[in-house]
């Protein structure tokens, strides 16, 4: 989008009181080289790219105000003349990623002298309103901003009424939610199933029963913002760009690159990733000798744990059962001699989890919805655990090794003492299918990852002709979404959610 010639002044004012603080700002442009420098990066003299600009800027009441910023215009479309990169795409991307990180001044400039915005200002406006709450206004610039395919539209509306929906029901206005579900909800034929779920949620006895139920955090926290980016699906890329593009496009090229590092090795956090470099990780580096095989079970291994002394390691199998291998005497440093100590048969179904007790003497297994005790000394069973009604997914001990704590696909979590009795079964299901557990060492946090059933959307009454693409940002079909993942961080003392 290009900023008309009497757009540039008003372009360049920016609040200082408003801008984000990102490292230093001053009134003057400090420049690496280009266009006119106050300062330089080791250059003898002014560096230019076809055009002689200057900048200048006063502080006036507080606020930044350009005196003259030369836009650049420069020849054909693309970044550079043997690029495929559009230069108004990658110039825009680059504006809003000074803005995200706070370089407001820097992103008012380089819209003035490129000529291009990052949005409209019926995009901002379209954004404040779905923060604000403003449904009506929200709904209303939903076809100024290119929704114009039905179904999109039609999804559209459907996700603004549920969060309508919600929040009226969190504020205790339930008159006023029963009308949005019959007059709003209804009409759009959701499916039948997805309307029954939302009608149930007027049942619940206060705010926080519903943000249980419905997995939704509430007005306070971030169901707006959320609710801003699956509207963001339905609306043209070009119109509204996805939040953080540019630090998105730049994960996805780590993310390749790793996959093309044969002897990939590192660590995934952000410090192993230059922009200067591709990624490669030196073969040397890498695990590449075998000290060890063990064979034992008859079928896929699933899972494995080493003891807390490091003696011991227990292995989980389809085959149904679960091995305590025994780690003998270092006979050289390069290998070690491994036997089956225990071989744990008493499962009906395939071993999916093991884990072991603080001072190793217990070990627990997890078969289907089955939870086994076992004594690591004799190989016997210490009991067999019931409650779960669907696959357990995962068993933790406590820091204080006084009992451990398991989730499963039913949604349960369960607190258990170290004798295999429920110490404390209060805690209400879960959003999630509970598939992995870890707590925190000060025993205050409970952090549950699983998959959350997203609500389907409203099925159209017509259907779009065969091969007619669907607007805005690759919307997935009407009547069909998939499970997402989430994480759900309790407070252990009061099983609340804290995030």
């Amino acid at each position: 989008m290009r900023l008309t010639e009497t757009d540039n002044d008003s372009a360049l004012s920016v609040s200082l009181e408003s801008a984000s603080e990102a490292g230093p700002s001053t009134a003057t442009l400090v420049s690496n080289g280009h266009n006119g420098v106050s300062k330089t990066n080791g250059f003898s003299g002014p560096y230019t790219n076809g055009n002689a600009k200057s900048y200048s800027s006063d502080i006036v009441d507080g606020a930044l105000t350009a005196k003259s910023v030369s836009r650049v215009s420069l020849p054909g479309t693309t970044l550079y003349d043997d690029s495929y990169v559009d230069r108004e795409e990658f110039v825009r991307l680059i504006i809003q990623s000074l803005r995200d990180v706070g370089y407001i001044e820097s992103a008012a400039i380089l819209e003035a002298e490129s000529g291009y915005t990052m949005e409209t200002s019926e995009v901002s406006e379209f954004r404040q309103c779905i923060l604000d709450g403003a449904w009506d206004s929200a709904e209303a610039a939903l076809m100024q901003l290119g929704v114009a395919d039905d179904d999109g539209l039609w999804e559209a509306k459907y996700l603004i009424s549920q969060q309508k929906y919600l929040e009226l029901l969190e504020a205790g206005k339930t008159g006023a939610a029963l009308n949005i579900l019959r007059q709003e909800l209804a009409p759009l034929n959701v499916d039948a199933d997805q309307l029954h779920t939302l009608s149930s949620l007027l049942m619940c006895a206060d705010s926080d029963d519903l943000r249980q139920r419905a997995g939704w955090d509430g007005v306070a926290g971030t169901s707006r913002r959320r609710l801003l980016v699956d509207l963001q699906r339905y609306i043209p890329s070009s119109v509204m760009i996805p939040q953080r593009r540019f630090a998105t496009l730049l994960d996805q090229a780590r993310i390749y690159q790793q996959h093309r590092c044969l002897y990939h090795n590192a660590p995934t956090n952000a410090r192993t990733f230059s922009l200067y470099t591709d990624h490669y990780c030196d073969e040397n580096a890498f695990p590449r000798v075998t000290t060890a095989i063990l064979e034992g079970h008859t079928d896929e291994v699933w899972n494995l744990e080493w003891s807390h002394s490091g003696n011991f390691l227990a292995t989980a199998s389809k085959d149904k059962s679960a091995i305590i291998w025994r780690v003998g005497s270092e006979a050289d440093p390069s290998t070690r001699d491994y036997y089956a100590q225990h071989i744990l048969k008493e499962h009906p179904y395939s071993v999916g989890c093991v884990a072991w007790s603080l001072d190793d003497s217990i070990l627990l297994t997890a078969s289907e919805n089955y939870i086994r005790m076992w004594n690591t000394r004799t190989g016997g069973l210490i009991r067999a655990l019931d409650t779960h009604t669907d696959v357990v997914t995962a068993l933790i001990w406590l820091p204080d090794g006084t009992g451990f704590i398991s989730g499963g696909l039913d949604r349960k979590i369960i607190i258990w003492d170290a004798d295999g009795k429920e110490r404390d079964n209060s805690w209400s299901r879960t959003p999630i299918r509970v598939t992995d557990l870890a707590i925190t060492p000060d025993f205050t946090r409970l952090v549950a990852i699983g998959m959350y059933d997203v609500p389907a959307p409203p099925v159209a009454t017509t259907t779009p002709d065969a091969g007619t693409p669907s607007a805005g940002n690759a919307a997935p079909a009407a009547g069909s979404r998939p499970s997402e993942h989430r994480v759900i961080v309790y407070d252990l003392a009061t099983k609340q959610p804290t995030l």
